[in-house]
């Protein structure tokens, strides 16, 4: 099986798929995936579990990208 990276896939690649690996995930926001552990671990980015396979929901690309802005000028959380 072929190793999905930003560098054999465009980001807007990744867009359009619906399950994202912690890597890919990773690659998206240019934080390692030990970060998106974190973030999963914290309740910031919510996980799928697929058997014993983690992988994050597409919807959750604007989900942290919301959240990012949100906490980035002033105190505040997702909605």
């Amino acid at each position: 099986m072929r190793k999905t990276t930003i560098s054999n896939r465009g980001v807007g690649d990744l867009r359009h798929l619906e399950l994202l690996t912690i890597e890919e995930f990773s690659q998206l926001f240019n934080i390692s995936p030990r970060s998106v552990y974190s973030l999963i671990a914290t309740g910031v980015v919510r996980r799928v579990k697929v058997g014993r396979l983690t992988r994050i929901h597409r919807s959750e690309i604007e989900r942290y990208a919301k959240y990012l802005h949100a906490t980035s000028g002033h105190k505040g959380g997702l909605s």
